[in-house]
This record gives structure tokens, C-alpha cells and sequence, in this order.
């Protein structure tokens, strides 16, 4: 948590820019539905559901990539591409040395999930309220 804090702090611009951009992926679906079903309320609040579960999603896959589990896939492509098109010798010896030099630089890399998460929960507000806006 200190990490993440002393990150927002560090790349704050890099945080909204984020953060902005998860809330205009996130009103695609909710537009297309809306225009979809006739510019109906229903219509809007399944939209802003979509969008919440895909941005929720797509930061959860973020996060799982940041805490190095796609490391083995990401190393295999990268031994493969290595052997197979470039002349100079592999950069690692082995998985273990490329994990330890992926964590230090994951340590202080910005942590961009959170700001996708962030508009994950803004898209589940909106789509609390237009729902209580239909039922009510």
C-alpha cells in the first residue's frame, strides 16, 4: 500500500490520464445501449453494468500480469523470439534470473490497475443509481 501511494504521488498525471481513459472505454457499451434500446433508462443502466464488469475485468488481468503471472508465458515467447531471429545472446540465463530482474522493476513500475479499478467502481455507482431511477 506505501508503494501505491508513494506511485500516485510520483506519476499523478499518469494515474487520471488512466483513470479518464477506463470511463471513455466505459461508455461505449453504455451509449450502444442506450441508442440501442431506443434511448430507454433500461437500456442505460445495462450499459453502465457492461462497463462496469468489463473495466473491472480488464483491471483484474492488469493486476494479474503485474503480480508476474503470465511471467513464464511472457519469458517462453521471449527465449523463442530471441533463438530465433537475433544473433546476440540471450539477455537471461534462466526463468529465475528473469523473474528476479521483472520484480525489481515491477516494484517501482506505476501500478495502472488501480485507476481501472477505480472507474470500474464509478460504472457500478452509475449503474446503482439509473437502476433505482427505473424501479423507482
Amino acid at each position: 500500500m506505501k508503494n501505491l501511494i508513494l506511485s500516485i504521488k510520483k506519476h499523478p498525471i499518469a494515474y487520471i490520464v488512466t483513470f479518464i481513459i477506463g470511463l471513455l472505454l466505459g461508455l461505449v457499451p453504455v451509449l450502444t445501449l442506450y441508442f440501442v434500446e431506443n434511448r430507454s433508462l433500461h437500456g442505460a443502466y445495462n450499459g453502465a453494468g457492461y462497463a462496469f464488469l468489463g473495466i473491472l475485468f480488464f483491471g483484474a488481468l492488469m493486476w494479474l500480469a503485474n503480480m508476474g503471472t503470465y511471467d513464464i508465458m511472457t519469458y517462453g515467447f521471449s527465449q523463442m523470439f530471441t533463438s530465433m531471429f537475433s544473433k546476440n545472446p540471450n539477455k537471461y540465463n534462466d526463468f529465475v534470473s528473469y523473474k528476479e530482474e521483472k520484480n525489481k522493476k515491477r516494484d517501482f513500475a506505476p501500478k495502472y490497475y488501480v485507476a481501472f479499478l477505480f472507474a470500474a467502481v464509478v460504472y457500478a455507482i452509475v449503474t446503482l443509481v439509473l437502476y433505482l431511477c427505473y424501479t423507482i
